[in-house]
């Protein structure tokens, strides 16, 4: 059994905490002006925080950080299309945002 470690211990758990907090304000961003599908805002809220940490997670696990230009703006591009794609599979935007105003 080999040990880890202290700093690699806590550089997981703060990755862990970052992806979770970045995940919260996502749903709190796209929850202040869309419809959750979910009858329960708060179970929307929380699908949507852990789906978004542990994609988050993965993405950084497959693609670890480094300087390479292309790697990065990968990154980055698949990045949106997870928020997009989440913002399509929780929430109803498209009637929220696109409805007229009479």
């Amino acid at each position: 059994m080999e040990v880890q470690p202290v700093y690699d211990v806590i550089n997981v758990c703060l990755d862990v905490i970052v992806a979770l907090g970045q995940g919260y304000c996502l749903q709190y961003f796209l929850g202040s002006f869309l419809e959750g599908r979910e009858k329960d805002r708060r179970i929307n809220g929380l699908l949507v925080m852990v789906v978004y940490g542990v994609l988050r997670l993965g993405i950084n696990f497959i693609l670890p950080a480094d300087n390479e230009s292309i790697r990065t703006v990968g990154k980055i591009t698949l990045m949106f299309v997870i928020i997009v794609l989440l913002a399509l599979l929780f929430y109803k935007g498209v009637q929220a945002i696109t409805a007229p105003n009479i």
